[in-house]
């Protein structure tokens, strides 16, 4: 497990948001050297994407110079998996610009500092709780601080932040009938990580 390489992929923005979650995990998977080995159906089960989000991502990530693949051989006739390399220059480098940007921003924003202070603050416009629906939204984003909502995501477009009143729910839910409860994932979207878990809808069944 690499922090240093995961901390510097935290810092990178990309669209959609699935390919810097995968481009994180790789790095949190990777040895200091950049090189790790999960399979993809690890990644998708991680991560909470579909194994076909994955491929993409994965492809999408090759393509822009940010890993390479190589096949593992038992043999010439059998792979055992695949090698991913990430490219340890263009991640730091690209890290270190997305921090300049961070900085400048930064410096824009204390020099506005006083028309700041002035102007209200919006209020949150969902306060989450057992009882709160959200499935008709069709925007992506945060629903309020403890939803995230992924409406292209198949299934479960619903990411619940850990400790909040829904994920509470349903991991009450799950432990009176399956006798568990949801194992927390992490949630990366514009270099703010969280931990929680995908689900189909806000609320779990009355049944």
């Amino acid at each position: 497990m690499s922090n240093r390489l995961r901390n510097l992929a935290l810092k990178l923005r990309f669209r959609p948001a699935r390919i810097k979650v995968t481009l994180t995990y790789l790095c949190d998977r990777a040895d200091e050297k950049g090189v790790c080995w999960p399979r993809q159906r690890t990644i998708a089960a991680d991560t909470g994407f579909s194994l076909p989000s994955v491929r993409r991502s994965l492809v999408e990530l090759e393509k822009a110079g940010y890993i390479s693949r190589k096949k593992r051989r038992r043999s010439s006739h059998f792979t055992i998996g695949t090698t991913y390399r990430i490219n340890l220059a263009k991640l730091a480098n690209e890290a270190a610009e997305r921090e300049v940007e961070s900085a400048d921003q930064d410096d824009d924003v204390d020099d506005l500092g006083d028309q700041s202070n002035d102007s209200p603050r919006p209020k949150s416009s969902v306060t989450v709780s057992p009882d709160n629906h959200q499935e008709s939204s069709t925007s992506a984003g945060w629903l309020g601080d403890d939803v995230f909502h992924e409406p292209e995501k198949p299934g479960k477009p619903f990411f619940l932040r850990e400790g909040s009143a829904a994920k509470q729910a349903w991991d009450d839910h799950r432990l009176k009938r399956e006798g568990r409860r949801y194992p927390p994932t992490n949630l990366n979207v514009g270099g703010l990580c969280a931990r929680g878990w995908w689900f189909p809808r806000i609320d779990p069944p009355t049944a």
